[in-house]
């Protein structure tokens, strides 16, 4: 114990006790406030203890096999995404929108399927029209047919009387027959546009959940995007959890590990793995393709952006009683220490020992905390130092990089309405709105716009020529129906009349009524013929248009040209000059900065001109600063580029799916958006220098970067790093597990060895 050393240090010379390195704990995140300006009174030091006589206080540590993983805290990811090859005609989303959930996304190109509901819903009005004439046509045949049935009911012909009945049930019967054929058509016609619909529907994406979108397919090369490609990626800021890319789901094995923890905000949390259904596992493992492994941290507050250590121990973490290996001894199937006593004598003591590490064996009896035990110390202790204590505040790795452009995270595509020839009126570089971006020249030949032009005039022709001959028996019928008499049938007498009589009654009674009828069922098929006159000949001067779009006119110049909705930029040019363009192709695609008034956003790439020793990316939600040789300006990171090995897991409608974000801008090695606190313009970006934190740890046990010291195994030629620990008024040697001993930090994070509030020379 602590009283039984001070009570030892009364009788013996000062000498340096040396602590090895903890086992590979290692703590999380953390941050570094003030470190290294804060001084310890140190006691006036005596002769350091010689090579031979060293000696380190038993204590209690953790022991064993600890696994570190780099994590990062990250927003929960929904991602909007095809399931099927797909072109899209629009994005109405960019990085660093705000989305609620239903929000349409981006819509696919669904031209052909149009021309299809158009043809539908026109061949659905033309068998309306073609029912209502069938049905009044039918309907005056059948009164027609009554009229002719009263007649040989007057001349009390029974026969004729009977087939006038006959033949208006069967008039009757076929009325329901042609209705009930044309009604199935239309049913059948309008299932087909409800399917056709149904597929245009499912080429609309809308957001699966509210949040902010930080990733959207480039689109500056091609409108098409693969099965299970990502079109864009929403973040939820309020959802957050912990990432590490040093392992996946595939290649986990550290499930069964009793203690599994970090520390955030300077406090011990448990760790627990992101679950997947089994389903989603199984999935996985049948394409290959394994997301990130991620944990939640029940209870703490998580900070978007942030980094920590995670530490994975197969036993638990209950700290045990341990001596250093160099300490330990074996002899005769026992192991002893030395342990040390009055004056310079040691005293040997035979301990039981439990489990060990690299640097450690735990002492289950023999020994008790505090008591000092001999070890080989070969370091020599500083005669001039200052001092510094260790403290909880930030660890920060910065990069910097001064790739940087204003950032067009909108697109408008651009698709050829009609089949030709391209014809480039703009170069690739910044466009203004209205300028002429392309024109295509029609494939469509002058005889093919002739054909419909005498179709349309045959169409012309025959329709004044039957409006004329439906004017001319419109009239002898009207002439007819004036001249006839008109019988009341209730003031009639029987027939007594002879046969030639008989023809008498049927030529002239119910006259004026029967031609009526004949007279409805001409204007019945005159309406039908000028309607679908009318609606054929749309179609017709419809198709002409559509055709005639693109052809060349008097000055020789194409009437179809595409102008910019800027402004923008042009970042590529898929065809060249006089080049053959297909009806609907891809052309081009303008990026737009979008309207965000007083604030930039831009775009930082970190690539192969950037010599740092290892290539990093802004974290999402991480802080950026941006400066030149007169101000800085802030910003926060909003979003990703995509990572070929990043793949998201997740369940839709009951089925597994697994997405990916393809990368886009191959000349970089990553590259990253930016929402600035301020407008800024061209001239404020130029020349200036992004800096951002390639590794940001908060609220850990840092120590000024000169405390650290280092020294090489003579066997393994290993690098083993160490401080120098005031320990009540004497100064011991501490061996440390550090977090990237080889950056170049003004401070280093202690992972182990070290805690909060120690003093330690400088």
């Amino acid at each position: 114990m602590r009283k039984n050393w001070l009570k030892l240090k009364k009788k013996m010379r000062v000498r340096t006790a040396a602590v090895l390195v903890m086992a590979e704990v290692i703590l999380a995140l953390g941050s570094f406030t003030g470190c290294g300006n804060v001084t310890a009174d140190v006691p006036e030091l005596l002769e350091p203890v010689s090579s031979v006589n060293a000696y380190r206080p038993a204590s209690k540590r953790l022991i064993g096999s600890i696994t570190k993983y780099d994590g990062t805290v990250v927003a929960k990811d929904y991602p909007v995404y095809a399931q099927k090859t797909i072109t899209l005609s629009e994005i109405k989303v960019g990085v660093g929108d705000y989305v609620k959930k239903g929000d349409v996304i981006a819509i696919s190109s669904v031209s052909d399927k149009s021309d299809q509901i158009t043809t539908l819903q026109n061949e659905i009005a033309s068998l309306s029209r073609e029912r209502t004439k069938t049905k009044n046509i039918s309907d005056a045949t059948i009164k027609k047919l009554d009229y002719e049935k009263r007649i040989e009911q007057y001349l009390q012909n029974t026969e004729l009387v009977n087939k006038k009945t006959m033949d208006i049930l069967i008039e009757q019967e076929n009325q329901r027959y042609n209705l009930a054929v044309i009604d199935n058509s239309i049913s059948e016609k309008r299932s087909e546009i409800a399917e056709l619909q149904e597929e245009t529907a499912n080429n609309t994406f809308t957001a699966p959940y509210s949040g902010r979108v930080t990733f959207v397919k480039d689109m500056t090369q091609t409108n098409t995007v693969n099965p299970f490609e990502n079109i864009a990626v929403i973040s939820d800021y309020n959802d957050l959890y912990i990432e590490t890319k040093d392992t996946n789901i595939g290649h986990y094995n550290l499930s069964d590990y009793k203690s599994k923890w970090a520390y955030i905000n300077n406090k011990k949390v448990d760790l627990v793995e992101h679950k997947y259904s089994n389903e989603e596992i199984s999935y996985a493992d049948s394409i290959k393709k394994y997301p990130d492994m991620s944990f939640d941290a029940p209870g703490a507050t998580l900070t978007l952006g942030t980094d920590l250590v995670l530490f994975f121990l197969e036993e638990d973490d209950t700290p045990k009683l341990v001596v250093g290996k160099d300490s330990l001894n074996y002899e005769n199937d026992e192991y002893f220490v030395y342990v040390k006593g009055e004056g310079d004598k040691n005293e040997k003591r035979i301990v039981e020992v439990g489990v060990s590490d690299e640097y450690y064996t735990e002492i289950k009896s023999g020994i008790e905390e505090g008591e000092l035990i001999f070890y080989k110390n070969d370091a020599l202790m500083p005669k001039n130092y200052d001092t510094a204590v260790a403290s909880i505040g930030d660890y920060r790795e910065e990069l910097s990089t001064d790739i940087i452009d204003f950032a067009y995270p909108y697109y408008e595509i651009y698709t050829a309405e009609v089949g030709g020839t391209y014809k480039r009126l703009h170069d690739i570089g910044k466009a203004t709105t209205g300028d002429a971006l392309f024109s295509i020249e029609s494939s469509v030949g002058r005889a093919e716009l002739d054909t419909i032009k005498e179709n349309i005039s045959d169409l012309d022709q025959e329709r004044t020529r039957a409006n004329r001959e439906y004017q001319y028996n419109k009239k002898d019928l009207e002439t007819e129906i004036r001249g006839a008499d008109r019988v009341d049938p209730d003031v009639l007498e029987p027939s007594t009349n002879t046969d030639a009589d008989e023809q008498t009654v049927r030529d002239t009674m119910y006259k004026a009524e029967i031609k009526e009828c004949e007279l409805d069922i001409l204007t019945y098929e005159e309406t039908y013929e000028s309607e679908e006159y009318a609606a054929q000949r749309a179609i017709l001067s419809a198709e002409y248009t559509k055709k005639e779009k693109g052809t060349k006119k008097q000055d020789d110049r194409s009437d179809y040209v595409e102008y910019s909705v800027g402004p923008g930029q042009i970042s590529a040019v898929q065809y060249s000059e006089d080049r053959a363009v297909e009806k609907d192709a891809f052309v081009m695609t303008e990026e737009l900065q979008g309207n965000d008034a007083g604030r930039t956003k831009l775009l930082a790439m970190m690539g192969t001109t950037n010599r740092a020793v290892e290539m990093e990316s802004a974290k999402l939600g991480s802080s950026i600063k941006l400066k030149n040789k007169k101000q800085s300006w802030t910003g926060t990171c909003i979003g990703l580029n995509g990572y070929k090995d990043k793949f998201y897991l997740f369940s839709d409608d009951g089925k597994p799916r697994i997405t990916q974000s393809t990368p886009f801008n191959k000349a970089v090695v990553y590259q990253f958006y930016l929402e600035m606190d301020d407008e800024l313009s061209e001239t404020d970006i130029m020349q200036t220098e992004l800096s951002f934190y390639s590794c940001d740890i908060r609220d850990v046990v840092v120590i000024p970067a000169a405390s650290l010291k280092v020294e090489v195994a003579q066997l393994s030629g290993n690098e083993k790093y160490y401080v120098w620990k005031v320990i009540d008024g004497e100064i011991v040697k501490e061996y440390v597990d550090v977090y990237h001993p080889e950056a170049a930090t003004k401070v280093k994070y202690i992972l182990n060895g070290v805690e909060a509030g120690d003093t330690i020379l400088k």
